[in-house]
């Protein structure tokens, strides 16, 4: 009723900004993430009804601004989503669907020609390795460096002669009342530094947690299961060789 340039026209530009809005925020919220679930339901169900020449014709904004972009948000480990990873392999599922669909439609030779790209995305984060901080830090050559490998040594020349320090204090003759004010002074700035140094652990803390949390997702959603899902239909498809 409406002409498939309605689609074109309409439903595309509006899946794409859908995309673009749901990553490009600083939280990644429950609406964010439905916006995406959104997105390839939309897809699955306008790819089948195009006709050849506009998927074609649109082949190319789809794997650029919505598909890439997806497998994308699948792996990236800057936010967690809003119901774990039970959501996000969900969504993951939901791609690799959507993306066997297009592949189905353009035919083997053109999936081989135009589809390479999107499946070495997807299929390259079963291989590249999680990389955590935990155990020390890593350096500009990729290397792990310990923490005792950055501990700072000082010179004995430098460490304060407390015998010396005692003497002085003692021919100065200094009254009780200085002296009381000092320590006082002392312990108000040690205190003030215990805090500031419990609140910078705590927020450590739950840093690590939610990157431990955000690892534990994509592990459960490039699993055996999904790898399953994908490789054999599209090994169908295009053939081993060419996987």
């Amino acid at each position: 009723m409406y002409g498939a340039s309605y689609f074109t026209l309409q439903y595309i530009p509006h899946l794409s900004y859908n995309v673009s809005s749901a990553i490009s925020g600083t939280k990644f919220t429950p609406r964010a993430s439905a916006a995406l679930d959104a997105t390839t339901t939309v897809l699955l169900h306008l790819v089948p009804y195009w006709t050849d020449q506009i998927l074609m014709d649109q082949l190319s904004r789809l794997s650029k601004e919505i598909i890439l972009p997806l497998i994308g948000v699948l792996a990236s480990k800057k936010f967690s989503f809003p119901y774990g990873g039970t959501q996000r392999k969900a969504l993951c599922l939901k791609t690799v669907k959507v993306v066997v669909t297009i592949a189905v439609r353009i035919g083997r030779d053109m999936a081989r020609q135009r589809m390479t790209g999107i499946l070495q995305s997807f299929f390259s984060n079963y291989t590249t390795p999680i990389q955590n901080g935990r155990n020390g830090l890593v350096n500009d050559g990729g290397n792990t460096i310990s923490p005792k490998e950055t501990s700072i040594t000082i010179p004995r020349s430098l460490e304060p002669a407390t015998d010396s320090i005692t003497a002085a204090i003692h021919s100065t003759r200094l009254n009780d009342s200085w002296m009381s004010d000092s320590s006082n002074s002392m312990n108000g700035s040690t205190e003030s530094v215990n805090i500031s140094s419990n609140s910078s652990k705590d927020k450590s803390l739950v840093n690590t947690e939610n990157d431990e949390k955000i690892i534990a997702e994509i592990s459960e959603t490039f699993c055996p299961e999904t790898a399953y899902h994908a490789y054999v239909p599209f090994t169908r498809l295009m053939g081993g060789f060419h996987m």
